[in-house]
């Protein structure tokens, strides 16, 4: 199991969402502002350079789709199911999204 265990915890420590994208399902976190910094320190800053990432914001935070910095990492989202509530909801698409065909 390939994590980077800073963002492990970074992702149990705050709301994160899995949400239906075509045959995918992706990824996101919700950081307060407060945290950003760290959250950049985890991931690196190149993920922040060329175009950036895809982000919501509000009030009070910032969420972030991780989706595909896990790919670029070459993590599978399956690794951190830990992190996601919505884990059973997304199990199987998830499995087959990272490569598992002996799903049962």
């Amino acid at each position: 199991m390939d994590v980077n265990a800073d963002l492990y915890d970074f992702l149990k420590e705050n709301k994160t969402e899995l949400k239906e994208a075509g045959d995918r399902v992706i990824a996101y976190v919700y950081i307060n502002f407060s945290d950003l910094n760290r959250f950049i320190r985890i991931i690196g800053q190149e993920h922040f350079e060329e175009s950036g990432l895809n982000c919501t914001l509000n009030v009070t935070q910032i969420c972030i789709e991780i989706t595909s910095i896990l790919e670029f990492e070459e993590h599978e989202l399956s690794n951190y199911r830990n992190c996601f509530k919505e884990w059973e909801i997304y199990k199987q698409r998830i499995l087959r999204m990272d490569g598992y065909t002996n799903i049962n």
